[in-house]
């Protein structure tokens, strides 16, 4: 098993089905971020913070969608940006 309490069988579905899905997504471990807490600790960390998690990150992509969309504007690339009706 995965230290995220997945087997690989369902560590290697679930990133072929995020990549199938064609979306932006992020997920950090306990030992990417935090190995010196307890797993208690951790798991009252994820219940505290992951709705806050959630908004902070939903507004990071926000940020890199405008700045992508300048960009492409500023290399005369405006072609890619579908026009809203």
């Amino acid at each position: 098993m995965k230290s995220n309490k997945l087997t690989d069988k369902e560590y290697d579905t679930l990133w072929r089905l995020l990549k199938k899905a064609d979306v932006l997504w992020q997920y950090f471990e306990k030992e990417h971020i935090a190995e010196d807490l307890t797993d208690e600790q951790w798991n009252k960390f994820l219940e505290d913070y992951e709705d806050g998690f959630s908004d902070g990150t939903y507004y990071t992509a926000l940020d890199c969608v405008q700045e992508f969309t300048k960009n492409l504007e500023e290399n005369n690339e405006s072609k890619w940006i579908q026009n809203k009706p």
